[in-house]
């Protein structure tokens, strides 16, 4: 198989599609930027490399890129595995794909990196494709037969022998003398055999035929739902398995499918404007079926007291939903505080108080008749109010950093692939901004403004730290 690459060009071949759909140049250069570009013009041996285009041959095991003024020694770099070069000159680096072997039969998304030594003191150069290996689609249609070849000579008359390989119609060969055969046509009555003659070209290729649907050996299921919300419409909601290319849109009824994704268990994700995301954990998938994970419902019928059990059924008189039932709360302090001074109040239900506890002493801080408040009570009750302290809630939080503070979201450890806090503590809600956030009573956030599940909306988390106040609901 080979396949020729360049921006913006996709090919398909008997095994894989890849298509380069950006490239991009990464130059650090100084601050005196005018200096350079004199530099360059004036001394032509420090001419920009260029790559011109790139192709893979996964049955040769080589990746070929062709340019001019191409880096030497140079670095490639496939899904972040280095591949190693076997040849490098200003026109061409040739290098082994046999590290990466194993992505001509997994489709997805990959990075291609190409970088060498500076150029100058100051310019680096590094170049970055994505490379998508896609589905395998049918064979295209077959091409046009080639032009006939030249009729080889004819043998001495012998005994009849095999019948040749049938060829295309053609017109009749005149009557030559006894023993010389005329052009090509179509066969005549039968007469003394000679030998076979030889093979003609073989034609060109006719034109790519259209994608189509998976071929047979790509081993793939569906994953098949319906979200639901008792607020509106979840029509357009964004279904996705986090950490993977795989995502769709819900139709008008809130219906989705997705295809073509190889056997496993994942996680399903569902985020819809102006509704909370959810995730549904341990959905398997096997090779040719549909799993389908019913009703998702984007309304937690358990807990929402305008829609406790079923929509529309709101708790009244002060009653709380729990377990999807309306439970009356019996009287409680006024304050959700073991001080009795509560120093935020985000709503009738849920309170800040402040202190310097660890994170296993941290339910000390409420009053009797409150409880700690989970990190979904916190986003579901803080009203759009600010936190003016840090403080911890029920749950041992998990964190993704991958874009530092404010760039960042927290979730419970095993519902995607996020880190642990060192033993003890956890991450929590914290005031300020920025990273290293310090409140009132010297607790610290080293990161801050962080969402919960996913990195918008920020809804104020951080951590880890050692020390904070608690949230204390009824």
């Amino acid at each position: 198989m080979n396949l020729h690459l360049a921006s913006g060009e996709s090919f398909d071949s008997s095994r894989a599609r890849i298509t380069i759909r950006s490239n991009r140049w990464r130059c650090a250069l100084s601050a005196a930027l005018a200096s350079v570009a004199l530099l360059l013009s004036s001394n032509p041996a420090h001419a920009l490399p260029l790559i011109v285009s790139a192709s893979a041959d996964f049955t040769a095991g080589e990746i070929k890129i062709r340019g001019t003024d191409l880096p030497t020694p140079p670095t490639v770099v496939l899904n972040g595995t280095a591949l190693g070069v076997i040849t490098a000159s200003p026109t061409q680096i040739v290098a082994s794909l046999a590290n990466v072997a194993n992505i001509r039969n997994v489709p997805g998304d990959y990075l291609l990196v190409v970088s060498g030594p500076k150029i100058l003191p100051v310019l680096p150069f590094t170049v970055t494709f994505t490379v998508t290996v896609g589905a395998l689609g049918p064979q295209g249609p077959q091409g046009p037969a080639g032009a006939t070849g030249a009729t080889g000579a004819t043998g001495a008359t012998g005994p009849q022998g095999p019948q040749g390989l049938t060829g295309a119609q053609g017109l009749q060969g005149r009557q030559g003398p006894q023993g010389t055969t005329g052009a090509t046509g179509a066969t005549g009555p039968q007469g003394p055999q000679g030998p076979a003659g030889a093979t003609g070209a073989t034609g060109p290729a006719g034109p790519q035929g259209p994608q189509g649907p998976a071929g047979a050996g790509l081993e793939t299921g569906t994953i098949r739902g319906h979200v639901l919300s008792c607020s509106g419409n979840t029509a357009n909601a964004l279904v996705h398995i986090p950490g993977r290319s795989f995502m769709v849109r819900t139709d008008g009824q809130g219906q989705f499918e997705l295809r073509y994704v190889p056997p496993g268990t994942y996680t399903v994700a569902v985020e819809a404007a102006g509704q909370p995301p959810l995730s549904v954990q341990g959905v398997p998938v096997a090779t040719s079926q549909t799993s389908t994970v019913g009703d998702i419902s984007l309304t937690d019928l358990a807990a929402d007291p305008a829609n406790c059990g079923t929509c529309g059924n709101a708790c009244v008189g002060g009653a709380s939903c729990v377990a999807g039932q309306c439970v009356q709360t019996p009287p409680s302090p006024a304050s959700a505080c073991a001080s009795g001074v509560t120093a935020q109040e985000f709503s009738p239900r849920m309170q800040g108080c402040i202190g310097t506890v660890l994170f296993a002493s941290r339910a000390s801080l409420c009053a009797p008749g409150y409880h700690l408040c989970s990190s979904s009570e916190w986003v579901a009750n803080r009203g759009g109010a600010v936190p003016s302290h840090h403080y911890w809630t029920a749950d041992a939080l998990a964190f993704s950093l991958s874009g530092g503070s404010e760039n960042c979201f927290v979730s419970l450890p095993g519902t995607f692939n996020t880190s642990s806090c060192p033993a003890g503590q956890s991450m929590h809600v914290c005031t300020g901004s920025g990273g290293n956030a310090t409140d009132p009573e010297g607790n610290q956030c080293i990161e801050t403004g962080c969402g919960l599940n996913t990195v918008l909306p920020n809804q104020f988390f951080g951590g880890c730290s050692g020390t904070a106040g608690a949230l204390c609901c009824q």
